[in-house]
């Protein structure tokens, strides 16, 4: 409830900003004229920036050595395919991808790939690693055969899946191999330890939680990306343009997007551990006009975002009706959505004649968003729409960052 309410807070305090009228506001608009489409790639990382996301000899404990060269090049191979026997090349156009490998004197080999895949083909490696315990447990090759099972990984803090497997070769040799795939910041990455054995696990998942904390860091969305997930003028009402915008370095009341705070049932929601990248926007109907739609994006990562757009679904749910401090009813209630992004919640909050506001929350990727309207200028119904609408093209706007 802390945190539903602080948001409340930024709705309000932003919608009654200053609004800018002058030279500034019009280069604001004249920006989000140029802003690339949904169907354009957004940012992708490159390989530069990936090699940094890759650990370094220094990093790696005691005894292993390099194995091998940095691969660093373009590829259209998709990363941590053909798990069973599928094809493995994408037709599409190469992307940028870096390599490095090392060597411990055990025997066992731990390589790194980080290709520039985008955040939602990402999402769908990680999901076919996940499920290839159930889509082919066992593959039958020419005089080779491959087990799979799953591995469980520590909590990285990003979406990961990992897969345990035996592979025997033509000469009936087995070998185990331990693989994760991670996505986040746009990139998948692939962590695997060939000529592993049980007793190797522990070793293998530190040193997969301390690459994926670089990659992490290495390839950690900007404002700049956020930049290219907001709305258009072709997602706003007619006569909308752009009153202000900024981020929570450049303006106090803007939303950081750290999650925490409790529900209204007392559940507490876990906050990112600090802040995060972010950007919003407020809009008003003419130059002239007061601003009465916000939206902001945060870089908070798939699992806060869900937790976010969860809290604000169960708050919608279950927020009794509180006074204020002058005696006025505050009433919380759940606004119907259609499929939004990867998920959404909405709420109307009511409080008199003065505050009736809707605000819908959409988890997308690594981002998290919220869209705000203040309706003093509609009725409910109308102003729900509209935001219904707004939201829509939003999520896909969303959709387009770093993919």
């Amino acid at each position: 409830m802390r945190r539903a309410l602080a948001a409340a807070g930024i709705a309000v305090a932003l919608l009654s900003s200053v609004i800018g009228t002058g030279p500034a506001a019009a280069r604001v608009d004249a920006a989000m004229s140029r802003s690339g489409s949904p169907e354009s790639a957004g940012n992708l990382p490159t390989a530069e920036q990936m090699s940094k996301g890759l650990l370094t000899l220094a990093e790696m404990p005691t005894d292993y050595t390099a194995f091998g060269q940095d691969e660093t090049g373009d590829t259209t191979e998709v990363p941590a395919s053909g798990w069973c026997r599928e094809a493995v090349l994408d037709r599409s156009a190469p992307t940028p991808r870096v390599y490095r490998a090392f060597k411990h004197p055990d025997g066992t080999i731990f390589a790194a790939e980080i290709v520039a895949t985008g955040t939602r083909k990402a999402h769908q490696l990680v999901e076919a690693a996940a499920t290839v315990t159930t889509r082919c447990p066992v593959v039958e090759g020419d005089l080779t055969t491959k087990k799979h099972s799953r591995l469980a990984l520590p909590d990285l803090g990003v979406r990961a899946a990992g897969v345990d497997e035996m592979f025997q070769d033509p000469f009936g040799e087995w070998s185990r191999l331990y693989h994760a795939v991670v996505a986040t910041g746009g990139v998948t990455g692939v962590y695997t330890e060939m000529g592993s054995h049980p007793r190797h696990r522990a070793r293998f998942l530190d040193l997969v939680k301390a690459s994926v904390q670089k990659l992490r860091t290495a390839t950690a969305l900007t404002v700049e990306d956020l930049r290219t997930g907001l709305l258009h003028p072709a997602d706003l009402p007619a006569g909308y343009v752009v009153s202000l915008e900024g981020t929570p370095e450049t303006d106090p009341n803007a939303y950081s997007f750290n999650g925490g705070g409790t529900t209204c049932t007392g559940r507490e929601v876990p906050g990112s551990g600090g802040p995060v990248p972010a950007i919003f926007r407020t809009y008003a109907r003419g130059a002239y006009g007061t601003p009465n739609i916000v939206e902001a994006i945060g870089a908070t990562g798939p699992g806060l975002a869900r937790a976010i757009v969860a809290m604000q679904e169960e708050n919608g749910r279950t927020c009794p009706d509180t006074k204020d401090n002058e005696g006025t009813t505050r009433t919380f209630s759940a606004l119907s959505l259609p499929p939004i992004g990867d998920a959404a919640a909405g709420t109307l909050r009511t409080g008199g004649s003065e505050l009736r506001i809707a605000e819908i929350w959409v988890a997308s990727g690594d981002v998290c968003a919220v869209y705000v309207r203040n309706m003093f200028d509609v009725s409910d119904a109308e102003g729900v729409a509209e935001l219904r609408k707004v939201a829509q093209a939003g999520a896909k706007r969303l959709a387009a960052i770093r993919n």
